[in-house]
């Protein structure tokens, strides 16, 4: 009853979530709704309101009826948005383009190791020596050279057109960049030689974000002209400007094994610092009521003018439009419900691209402000401290709770961690952080007096030396981190009902509450047998698709195997991208990795080598496992192997670019499939494939598929 009573009191929650609904179904399924039923859906309940104006009827016994028909028209809204946000941004003619493609970069340039990344947004193709208007959004990378300095944001370039479809490496459970990219509306990519492209001119028409990247390079360049180098640097342009392109691998990750990303990810800690030092200095406009709104106005502005300076990202977005509304609300004398700020700034967003529901940082940002103001106010009442500096901390311990309590589910489904010292991360960071910000602001206020501006420079640099260090010292703590964490999405929904339901007898002690919980409990353990019985269960053989790398995996239960020729600094790099999200789904956390040079050695050419298994066996690239035959095919020495006899094999592996022709292995094997690995080059793998069609041998090619596997 008290939750019926709370939900009336928030009507934009309530309408918010089919919408959320119909965008997420239409993403996940590509359900094709028809226009029409839309217009069916709103007539309907055009003609229930005329009907009920009508009749002037007391009798609300059909009321659910106009309820299911709102939420209907919702759902389809929901997923009718991203239909069209699709056509829009729909690549066109490119396809189709024998000439020349014009493209506008409409983010700043990136530069990387080996060339320049730029987002870039098609305009025109030449087709049969005409132009004709374009659409669409394609990933670019430049090679590097001398004119890559003069590439700004809005540049028009014209470029040959070589744009190819992002591809993933078809690896299981694999990050899916192509997805990622898709949700951000990119679905092309190009790769741009020296002398196969050329500015045309300069596009102005986005004037204001054109003035707002002009200035944050101003603002970026005052603290490199006041001593910011390296990781302070880098640190304070992300967390102030949200420019992040310096951030190296090691701070993301002593930052997010800490709990500590938040900081460098500009949202509503940031834009509520700005609020708190804007709204203060406009106190003169406080008396009259137009004053006011002229107030509202300029804070407003400067808020979204904050936004654009950081890049729009989604924290920012909802921050900015959750801080407009409630100014808004308190300039026109009204009572804001913040769970309805939430919902109209989240519907306001989602209009304008829904493909934001797919954003880690726009889920998390939502959750967080909804765990902090629905549990923090309840988790303070629990003690009320008399000092300050006490109230201060606790208050910091309690949103550092409330945040945490609602934004673990998500966290450990997509980063598999949990940072076991955020109360700790918290009390440090979040003072050092807005101390920090406050001294960027005034640094650059006095910027152009240099005797001050010098003097705030340092102030800046040892205050970010201080919150990189405290990040560093949490970071080395012992237990630190609690990784390799892999839940399911069903697991996450059993745990935000858990946490629903729990909260919802502390507050009422009603024993349906606790019952309910008590039975999604069981429910999550269930699910975790279950995974953990399937995993003591399998036997997998997979190769994997990594460009230039053999990487064999075998998979025993939880014993976990993998054979490859990577470095041990690529080991890490690559199996942390490629392959250990399908280990945590496997139920997998420890491996063994071998490299296969150090099968080839003499002793190993002698003597079988269990490879801490006892169903594995390995001699001469000879492997048996669970009776499956496998060779892998990398010396060009088959008949010194063979000796002459044919012998049977349920795989060949193909690898290192070995000079033999299907019909020779053939000739020497009698073979069920061969797997060609991505270690090889391309016109060799194409061969093989062909050859192996007229052989009438099963091949499979890793690079052209995707990784390859087999359950034993």
């Amino acid at each position: 009853m008290w939750f019926q009573e709370e939900l009336r009191t928030m009507p934009l929650i309530r309408l918010i979530i089919p919408f959320i609904i119909g965008i997420i179904v239409q993403i996940k399924l590509s359900i094709v709704v028809p226009f029409h039923l839309y217009i069916f859906l709103l007539s309907a309940v055009c003609l229930f309101i005329i009907y009920r104006i009508k009749t002037i009827s007391t009798n609300y016994h059909y009321t659910w009826i106009f309820g299911i028909l709102l939420y209907l028209i919702l759902f389809v809204a929901g997923s009718e948005c991203v239909i069209i946000k699709n056509f829009l941004n729909h690549s066109t003619n490119i396809s189709d383009s024998s000439g020349l493609i014009i493209g506008k970069i409409y983010k700043p340039p990136i530069e990387l190791d080996n060339s320049v990344k730029a987002e870039m947004e098609i305009v025109a193709v030449k087709n049969n020596k005409e132009w004709q208007s374009s659409s669409g959004r394609t990933m670019v990378y430049f090679e590097k050279d001398s004119l890559l300095k003069y590439l700004e944001y809005g540049d028009r370039i014209v470029f040959e057109p070589n744009l190819n479809d992002i591809r993933n490496m078809g690896n299981p459970n694999e990050f899916d960049y192509k997805q990622y990219l898709a949700f951000h509306l990119i679905t092309k990519q190009a790769y741009l030689k020296s002398g196969k492209w050329k500015i045309l001119d300069r596009d102005n028409s986005n004037f204001l974000k054109k003035i707002s990247l002009t200035f944050r390079n101003k603002l970026l360049s005052i603290f490199t002209k006041y001593g910011l180098k390296g990781d302070e640097f880098a640190v304070t342009s992300a967390l102030t400007l949200g420019y992040n392109d310096k951030l190296d691998q090691e701070i993301k990750h002593s930052y997010s094994s800490t709990g500590a990303m938040h900081v460098l990810s500009v949202s509503g800690l940031h834009v509520g610092i700005i609020y708190l030092m804007i709204n203060p200095l406009l106190f003169f406009l406080n008396k009259k009521r137009h004053w006011r709104i002229v107030k509202a106005a300029v804070i407003i502005l400067f808020l979204w003018f904050y936004a654009m300076l950081t890049g729009l990202s989604p924290a920012v977005l909802r921050a900015a439009a959750m801080f407009s509304f409630i100014i808004i609300g308190k300039t026109l004398s009204r009572n804001t419900n913040i769970y309805n700020i939430l919902a109209t700034s989240a519907f306001v967003l989602l209009l304008i691209n829904p493909f934001f529901i797919m954003d880690i940082g726009f889920q998390l940002s939502y959750i967080a402000v909804l765990g902090i103001v629905f549990f923090q106010p309840k988790l303070y009442a629990l003690f009320i401290p008399q000092n300050w500096l006490l109230d201060k901390i606790w208050a910091l311990i309690t949103v550092s709770i409330a945040a945490q309590l609602v934004t673990f589910p998500i966290g450990l489904y997509y980063f598999h961690q949990f940072p076991n010292y955020f109360l700790l991360t918290n009390i440090l960071v979040i003072p050092v952080s807005s101390v920090l910000i406050y001294v960027a602001i005034l640094l650059f206020f006095f910027s152009f007096i240099t005797h001050i501006a010098a003097i705030l420079g340092k102030i800046l640099f040892y205050t970010v030396k201080i919150l990189n260090l405290s990040v560093t010292f949490i970071e080395h703590l012992p237990f630190s981190v609690s990784d390799n964490i892999s839940i399911g999405l069903l697991q996450v929904f059993i745990i935000y009902i858990f946490i629903i339901t729990i909260s919802l007898y502390l507050l009422h002690k009603k024993p349906l509450y606790m019952n309910i919980s008590l039975v999604l409990t069981a429910c999550f353990l269930t699910v975790h047998l279950y995974k953990s019985y399937t995993a003591s269960a399998q036997k997998k053989f997979i190769v994997y698709n990594i460009k230039g790398i053999s990487a064999y995996n075998f998979i025993d239960g939880c014993d976990n195997i993998l054979l490859s020729n990577m470095t041990p600094l690529e080991n890490q790099k690559k199996v942390n991208y490629y392959i250990r999200n399908n280990w945590l789904a496997l139920g997998l956390k420890n491996e063994k990795f071998i490299q296969l040079d150090r099968l080839n050695s003499r002793y190993l050419c002698t003597n079988y080598m269990k490879l801490d298994n006892p169903n594995i066996f390995y001699k001469n690239n000879y492997i048996n496992f669970h009776g499956k035959r496998i060779m892998i095919l990398k010396d060009n020495n088959l008949r010194k192997w063979t000796d002459g006899l044919k012998i049977n094999l349920d795989y060949i592996i193909i690898t290192g670019n070995v000079k033999y022709s299907i019909a020779e292995i053939l000739s020497y094997y009698n073979v069920k499939q061969i797997i060609i690995d991505s270690n090889n080059s391309r016109w060799r793998t194409d061969k093989w494939i062909e050859e192996s069609k007229s052989s009438g041998i099963a091949c499979y090619s890793v690079s052209e598929h995707g990784a390859f596997i087999a359950d034993i």
